[in-house]
């Protein structure tokens, strides 16, 4: 079965994170991280988002190493730096690929 391109996109926005925060076993130096990785995305953000995120980005989250499955919900503040990671690439996560 073939992802969808938001999957995909998806997908690469959490291997971009994950790139920045596995390892990091200090929950703060953890949480400076994830803030770290907003920040970058801050220029991309829609006129009306918060300048800065201090909530968490997943309302959801599961990575089961066994069968490779990801399941990911958005929070609020998770939904705004997706599309604004997306912005950045410019890329939009709802347009179909060719």
């Amino acid at each position: 079965m073939s992802q969808s391109p938001s999957q995909k996109l998806v997908m690469q926005f959490l291997a971009e994170l994950l790139r920045r925060t596995m390892g990091i076993a200090d929950h703060e130096a953890h949480q400076r991280a994830v803030q770290a990785f907003v920040d970058e995305l801050i220029p991309w953000f829609p006129p009306d988002a918060p300048p800065k995120v201090k909530s968490r980005l997943f309302d959801h989250l599961d990575i089961d190493e066994r069968t490779e499955i990801i399941s990911v919900a958005f929070s609020p503040a998770g939904h705004v730096c997706f599309r604004a990671w997306c912005n950045r690439l410019g890329l939009n996560p709802l347009m179909s690929s060719s």
